[in-house]
């Protein structure tokens, strides 16, 4: 099961299309009796879907903090490509656009040895700075209240989300900064669990 037909590559799709696409890929793979890793998109040919939830997710909290309207989304299904999503909504009768790189502190059952800092650091060595991407690091671990030093890194933005519960998608956090200085954000995320 894909949540992105073959017409969407490449589209921008508003983000409540989007978060019900994947809302509904999520709702069919716990209903399955596909293996767990499957179901919790860690299959080998899910990251494009892993992504694209990252990245709805992002969207949304970052729709939420900023209190913006009429937010789209775009999936890069290239690898190559310098980033994975696009985000655009319209601001003072100007569409703006977040070029976003996403990235993921898995869960300590999958990899326990990195730490958010490690992982941040090599990141941020792996990609070139550049004020055109925003980097979005997926917090796949329990909230623990992060107050973090986000380093300086060249990039447009650096961001931290995830959920404040593992398993409960019932708030989602964002702390980052950008060039509008650091912000931290908690609000009810917009889905069933």
């Amino acid at each position: 099961m894909h949540p992105f037909e073959k017409t969407d590559a490449g589209k921008f799709i508003p983000l409540n299309e989007f978060t019900d696409k994947l809302e509904a890929l999520r709702k069919s793979l716990i209903a399955s009796d596909a293996p767990q890793s499957r179901r919790k998109l860690r299959g080998q040919r899910q990251k494009l879907e892993r992504e694209a939830w990252h990245a709805i997710l992002f969207a949304r909290a970052y729709e939420c903090y900023f209190r913006l309207t009429g937010m789209r989304v775009r999936i890069e299904t290239q690898e190559c490509s310098a980033h994975d999503a696009t985000i655009q909504w319209i601001e003072n009768d100007l569409t703006q656009e977040l070029k976003v790189q996403l990235k993921e502190l898995p869960p300590e059952s999958l990899n326990a040895d990195i730490s958010l800092s490690e992982l941040l650091a090599k990141s941020i060595e792996k990609y070139p700075p550049s004020p055109d991407i925003t980097m979005a690091v997926f917090i796949c671990r329990t909230h623990p209240g992060y107050q973090v030093e986000i380093p300086e890194n060249g990039f447009a933005g650096l961001w931290l989300f995830g959920f404040t519960g593992i398993g409960k998608p019932e708030f989602i956090f964002l702390v980052g900064k950008d060039t509008k200085g650091e912000h931290s954000n908690c609000t009810k995320f917009l889905t069933t669990p």
